[in-house]
């Protein structure tokens, strides 16, 4: 594994350290995503302070850090939902990055499919082939057609990353996806992130 230690402040200006580590890397020399010296500001409170993230093709990256240390503000960033921060973040223009950062917001009174759906919808996929293969994939396809409201938290999650999915990602950003988790939910899901990544080649950031 390759280690990389981050110092960020939390909002009472204690310093903090943010562990950027390679759990799995493929063979290649390519950084897919290059952010170097990034900071990051609300009011007074300073959250980041002279980042910088190297992540390359294949890899799946886990940030480690205590609450307040600035993972999601790093990731949403990294994901294009913060425009506004220090530094500078490279991208190579022909990767797609698709994100679950507290989103895509699920509405629970549908079923799984109707939250596919409606997430293809706004893609502008019409491929209901496609949705139902994504499912599938994340090993939900069985309860397609129950109501999100009932899902358990490890099938929520799995669907979050089905309807993240659909955009085909190159790079697939996930904010804590095993909060909540039992230790069985954490191995399942684990396993799944492990198969997208060795299977489809996706980089993975969590």
């Amino acid at each position: 594994m390759v280690a990389n230690n981050i110092t960020t402040i939390d909002n009472k200006g204690r310093e903090n350290t943010l562990v950027g580590t390679v759990l799995d890397r493929k063979k290649s020399n390519c950084d897919v995503i290059c952010g170097e010296h990034i900071s990051k500001s609300y009011g007074n409170s300073l959250i980041l302070h002279d980042v910088s993230i190297h992540v390359k093709a294949g890899d799946i990256y886990g940030l480690i850090g205590k609450n307040g240390s600035g993972k999601t503000t790093l990731l949403r960033i990294l994901s294009g939902l913060i425009p506004d921060y220090g530094g500078d973040i490279s991208i190579d223009k022909r990767t797609k990055i698709a994100a679950a950062i507290n989103t895509p917001g699920l509405f629970l009174n549908m079923t799984a499919y109707q939250n596919m759906k409606t997430q293809a919808a706004l893609l502008g996929l019409r491929d209901d082939e496609e949705i139902q293969r994504t499912l599938k994939n994340v090993g939900i396809d069985r309860y397609a057609n129950k109501i999100v409201r009932d899902y358990s938290m490890g099938m929520t999650q799995r669907l979050r990353i089905s309807m993240a999915l659909l955009e085909k990602p190159d790079v697939l950003i996930l904010d804590e996806p095993v909060n909540g988790l039992d230790p069985d939910g954490i191995a399942d899901l684990r396993n799944l992130l492990h198969r997208l990544n060795q299977e489809q080649g996706i980089t993975i950031i969590v």
